[in-house]
């Protein structure tokens, strides 16, 4: 039974986000509103097992619009991803595999 009431409290996936600490960071600011629509949009095309890239195109637009304009909040965030960014785009311009986090082992 307990089982149930658990499904119960996550049906609205709340839990799982609050435990994230990016979702944490992204609704503390001033851009909650644009994170919440991006990040359903992405859950959304995911579960379809589609490319959210294209799908959630005006969301992510939405949301690093919001961001930018909000720098005291995000500016560290943004740096981070411009550094990351300019890296991936200099691998590739030597030949190299991007860097990838996600599998340390095709590196």
């Amino acid at each position: 039974e307990k089982e149930g009431a658990d499904a119960d409290e996550d049906d609205d996936g709340d839990d799982e986000e609050e435990t994230c600490g990016f979702c944490i960071f992204m609704k503390g600011g001033p851009c909650k509103k644009e994170f919440v629509a991006w990040s359903k949009c992405v859950d959304d095309e995911r579960k379809l097992e589609h490319d959210f890239t294209e799908a959630c195109r005006d969301e992510t637009i939405a949301l690093q619009v919001c961001m930018s304009a909000n720098t005291e909040y995000y500016g560290a965030m943004l740096e981070a991803e411009k550094a990351y960014s300019e890296e991936q785009e200099a691998a590739a311009e030597q030949g190299e595999e991007p860097v990838s986090d996600a599998n340390p082992e095709t590196q």
